[in-house]
């Protein structure tokens, strides 16, 4: 399959083994975030016939990682961002032949995709200050990715039909508690494992482990939040 550039900068192609090892990331539900406590698959709903915001409180790696795993249902990505030099080596060597992926400074509008070929724009947000809304596009996700959640852009939570959640803080998780009605957010939210993630989604709540294979922990590094990334 011929995938057309995304923007002046094109789309990148890496070699046979990156591009197989994201196939196993796919599911008949969606995309196979994690596993549970039975090492049952854990998967999301990440490309719907409407037009789909999810919001992620969460580092770098998870963003990465939910890119990587899109290229194998054929996404189409923008990885929008301020800090290009964070992404120029995950860009140059995630993409497949799957999907394709690319990176600008301020995207356009959100374009239509289809169930084969969706659209994710990923905004990759380092400030701790709230996004502009976004006109949305059919089988078109809108992925808005913060370092940290503070009272600037807790608004962002309730408006979302997504929101993934990894290593809050205390202060982090009352406000994140209080955005989407959870109980008791302190002992839901804060203090659990490095590799977890806590998915809110249609009024409810459940978490998953990550496990990342060979190829993701070289392209991507630890999934911890706070974690730094090793050289490639």
């Amino acid at each position: 399959m011929t995938v057309p550039p995304l923007t002046h900068l094109g789309s990148h192609v890496v070699h046979a083994e990156p591009a197989a090892a994201i196939a196993m990331h796919t599911g008949g539900a969606g995309l196979i975030l994690g596993a549970d406590t039975d090492d049952k698959p854990v998967t999301i709903g990440l490309f719907r016939p409407e037009p789909t915001t999810v919001v992620a409180i969460s580092g770098l790696a998870l963003a990465q990682l939910l890119s990587f795993r899109a290229l194998a249902i054929g996404a189409q990505i923008l990885v929008q961002t301020p800090r290009s030099g964070a992404w120029e080596s995950f860009l140059h060597l995630a993409a497949g032949s799957t999907g394709a992926i690319g990176q600008v400074e301020r995207a356009g509008p959100n374009r239509p995709g289809t169930a084969n070929q969706p659209q994710l724009l990923l905004i990759d947000n380092d400030s701790s200050a709230t996004t502009q809304h976004r006109p949305g596009a059919s089988f078109a996700t809108t992925l808005t990715v913060h370092d940290q959640l503070t009272q600037w852009n807790v608004d962002s939570l309730g408006g979302a039909d997504m929101v993934l959640l990894q290593g809050l803080s205390m202060a982090e998780a009352r406000l994140a508690g209080t955005a989407l009605g959870i109980a008791a957010p302190e002992r839901a939210l804060a203090g659990l494992p490095p590799d977890t993630v806590v998915i809110a989604a249609r009024n409810s709540l459940r978490s998953t482990r990550i496990v990342e294979t060979s190829i993701e922990k070289w392209l991507i590094g630890p999934i911890a939040r706070h974690a730094s990334k090793g050289g490639r």
